[in-house]
């Protein structure tokens, strides 16, 4: 049999509802507006005080803002967080926005279950039709395939 190789893109995932990249950060916003969770109220305010003054179009971005901040604590500098008092600050910083991604995405409300169901079988369906050397290459920050192979 022929190994296959798939190259998956952001828009594999997007049928499940998940943001692409540049839609993040307003994922973000309405998860931390809506959360009732004590960890998203306490963030909420830092959150917003913290992208005031930061470039819209680095922040638009978020796996570019996190690579702005994972270099400068690289460097153990604010870089060009210059508002942050010091790197520990921007690495507790870093620390709660990653919380934040991951409490959002796993309390993501379900608009329709019925929907959800239909796009979770096209997702188990496509990881039951993959073979043994198969290779799959994502680009996606999500791990919605990893998901349907272990399921």
């Amino acid at each position: 049999m022929t190994n296959r190789v798939f190259l998956l893109g952001a828009g594999f995932s997007k049928l499940a509802g998940l943001p692409l990249a540049n839609e993040l950060v307003n994922f973000l916003q309405n998860h931390l507006n809506t959360s009732n969770n004590t960890k998203d109220i306490d963030f909420r305010k830092e959150f917003s005080d913290f992208i005031i003054g930061i470039n819209p179009s680095l922040f638009s971005n978020v796996e570019l803002f996190l690579t702005y901040i994972d270099l400068a604590l690289i460097n153990n500098s604010v870089g060009i967080f210059t508002h942050c008092d010091s790197p520990e600050d921007l690495r507790l910083f870093r620390m709660k926005l990653s919380g934040t991604l991951f409490r959002a995405f796993e309390y993501a409300p379900k608009e329709n279950i019925a929907e959800q169901e239909e796009i979770n079988k096209f997702f188990l369906k496509f990881c039951e039709n993959l073979n043994e050397g198969d290779t799959v290459i994502t680009f996606n920050y999500d791990l919605i395939v990893e998901k349907g192979l272990v399921a």
